[in-house]
């Protein structure tokens, strides 16, 4: 027998059976696993340090598999550094890397999208402030 947080998890995990939900948490799985490399990882950071210096949040967190919160906390994360992972999205698509720069121009179409940014939005929580400072 499950305890009752284990059985909320399995609940709320099998209501984000819909599209959006779904593919909103894909993207964010995506993200993190594109960034999840050294060099990757630096043109992130300097972005921030050359245009986000205010942001507290420098770094994504991975989207837990079997842990709502987990999730919930990966998806506040992301949407609270956006537009930073957006403009390193945007550097690394002139890469000569043509693999890195494939994965960035469609992980871009894919964060741009505005079912995305909705659905990150309402996963998120209310109370976001998307800025370009």
């Amino acid at each position: 027998m499950h305890c009752a947080s284990h059985v909320l998890n399995f609940a709320v995990c099998d209501a984000c059976d819909l599209p959006p939900v779904r593919n909103c948490i894909g993207t964010a799985k995506a993200t993190y696993s594109f960034f999840n490399t050294p060099k990757r990882q630096q043109a992130l950071a300097t972005v921030f340090e050359e245009k986000f210096p205010e942001k507290t949040a420098k770094r994504l967190k991975q989207v837990c598999a079997t842990r709502w919160v987990e999730k919930h906390e990966a998806l506040i994360t992301l949407a609270e550094i956006i537009i930073p992972v957006s403009v390193a999205l945007e550097g690394i698509d002139d890469w000569s890397d043509k693999a890195a720069a494939s994965g960035a121009h469609s992980l871009l179409g894919d964060i741009q999208n505005s079912t995305f940014l909705v659905t990150l939005i309402v996963g998120r929580g209310s109370g976001i402030k998307f800025s370009t400072q």
